[in-house]
Formats: structure tokens, C-alpha cells, sequence
């Protein structure tokens, strides 16, 4: 898919509100940590994504040494192939714990019951 910078810095915008958004979420609607920390690292690395396409549009990238660039592509296809073993985990984890999409299934007892009472 060929966009412009414009188009792909708008990509990373919305991703960035995105990863905040489901950061917050999940730190205050489920209190799972993990998935928090994902989340907001997820806004950074589209913060990143951003400021790299603002820089290929201002021009400033042609100033960059090679050697960056080759160091910023290796860190990512890094953090790519850590990122997706993760998911793959988490997922292997949730199916075992027989955790379901839906709030009900993602809760692991602690909240109250639909008649006020704790577990």
C-alpha cells in the first residue's frame, strides 16, 4: 500500500491515541498490568513511527547516518519477533485458562458477583 507521509503520520497518530486509550482501559477496567504495559508501549513505538515519518517529510532523514538506519531496522524486526511470540503466548495462556473475550471471562474472581457478593 503506497501513502503519502501525511496519510501515515495520521496512521501513527491514531495509533498512538489508540495504545494510550487501551492503556488506560485496561489498567482501570481490568487491573491487568501486563497487557497495560503492552499497550503503552505500543503508543510509544507508533510515537516513534510518527516522528520517523515527520522527519522523512521535513527532510531531516536524509541527514541520518546509515548505520541509524540500519540499527533502527534491526531494533524493530527484533521488538517484531519478540512482540508476536508474546501474543502467540499470552493467547497459548488465556486459551489454557479457559478465558473468553468477554469481560466475564477475562475476570479471575476477584470482582463482585451480579448480586454484590464477593466470591
Amino acid at each position: 500500500m503506497v501513502c503519502t507521509p501525511k496519510v501515515k503520520m495520521i496512521i501513527a497518530a491514531i495509533g498512538i491515541s489508540a495504545g494510550l486509550m487501551a492503556g488506560t482501559w485496561f489498567a482501570i477496567g481490568y487491573h491487568n498490568i501486563s497487557t497495560t504495559i503492552m499497550a503503552y508501549a505500543s503508543a510509544f513505538f507508533a510515537s516513534l513511527s510518527f516522528y520517523m515519518h515527520w522527519a522523512y517529510k521535513k527532510n531531516w532523514m536524509t541527514t541520518w547516518k546509515d548505520s541509524s538506519l540500519k540499527t533502527i531496522f534491526y531494533i524493530t524486526v527484533i521488538l517484531c519477533i519478540f512482540s508476536t511470540v508474546g501474543m502467540v503466548v499470552c493467547m497459548i495462556v488465556a486459551g489454557i485458562n479457559h478465558q473468553g473475550l468477554t469481560h466475564d471471562g477475562t475476570t479471575d474472581g476477584r470482582e463482585s458477583l451480579d448480586d454484590g457478593s464477593l466470591e
